[in-house]
């Protein structure tokens, strides 16, 4: 994992937005308190990490979401903690949760 500039983490929405899974939705929202409530997990250990799985609602749904979990890593291996699993994202759009002013968003 590694930190990214702002024209890399533009160009990369961009191709995800010219991909065949670009079109439906761009980012999501999440609560920084949900977030928090992951990284704080206990049971049945200490959140060190979190994974975000990709979902959709429903089969017929063209709406994808993002799940989120707190994770452990072990040794070579990174354990789902199932203490606390999220869905409050909020999906941009349909949402009005666009921000036009953002660098990465725009050029």
């Amino acid at each position: 994992m590694a930190q990214i500039n702002i024209p890399t983490a533009r160009e990369m929405v961009r191709n995800y937005a010219e991909s065949k899974n670009g079109g439906v939705t761009y980012s999501v929202i999440f609560p920084a308190e949900e977030i928090q409530s992951i990284l704080d997990t206990t049971h049945p250990a200490k959140a060190t990490h979190v994974r975000l799985y990709f979902g959709l609602e429903t089969p017929e749904s063209d709406q994808p979401t993002i799940i989120l979990v707190g994770v452990k890593r072990d040794v070579n291996q990174y354990k789902d903690l199932t203490g606390l699993v999220v869905d409050f994202a909020m999906p941009c759009p349909p949402n009005n949760c666009w921000d036009i002013t953002s660098p990465i968003q725009s050029d």
